[in-house]
């Protein structure tokens, strides 16, 4: 699966008429990675904002120059996460910083699935729920030790999963993305659009 980006350039980084046009397949850096996650590395650089015509994206660059991007994706799942994509990109330019502990969409055939729990108070609680049952089961192997030392072992190391998991995967992320999360959401209030779903309650 891929997607087509085509830059129709206007004007050149200094400002005078420069046209030209490039178009170029896009395909996913990883096996998990969604067609508009993958579109969204490739356009960063160009600052896309959004338009009132899907797929096609304004971009005005220091670097690149001006012009427009005209991206092409099977489905309107797709297309619609395109949207938000680029959404996302103007808030971050907004706020001045990318969005810490970014959770990527989950992939499925070639519509992007985005019911990941990415309120940041939802994964810390995630994180202590994966992580109590680690430390209940790595103090029960440290102090109350009733099993056998193979049979302690393998319960520790799954007591240290579980909390390593619950910290770094979900806890932590979550911890860092407080601040930028409702900063964010403000930004996008305040423009009066749809919340997307990188930013939704639930």
């Amino acid at each position: 699966m891929s997607a087509t980006i085509e830059v129709i350039r206007t004007h050149s980084a200094a400002g005078k008429p420069a046209p030209s046009r490039v178009s170029h397949a896009v395909t996913a850096a990883t096996r998990g990675q969604t067609m508009p996650d993958a579109v969204r590395s490739v356009i960063r650089p160009l600052r896309p904002s959004r338009s009132e015509t899907p797929g096609v994206y304004p971009f005005d660059s220091p670097e690149h120059g001006r012009g427009r991007i005209v991206v092409t994706l099977q489905g309107a799942l797709a297309r619609e996460r395109m949207d938000e994509q680029v959404l996302m990109l103007e808030i971050e330019r907004a706020l001045g910083s990318r969005e810490p502990a970014r959770t990527a969409d989950i992939p499925a055939w070639q519509y992007p699935i985005t019911l990941h729990v990415r309120n940041p108070y939802l994964q810390i609680g995630y994180g202590v729920i994966f992580m109590v049952p680690g430390l209940l089961i790595a103090g029960s192997v440290l102090f109350v030790r009733d099993t056998g030392a193979l049979q302690g072992s393998l319960f520790f190391v799954l007591a240290l999963l579980l909390i390593a998991g619950g910290f770094f995967q979900l806890l932590w992320p979550g911890t860092r993305r407080i601040a930028w999360w409702h900063a964010a959401r403000r930004e996008v209030r305040r423009r009066g659009v749809k919340m997307p779903a990188d930013l939704a309650l639930i």
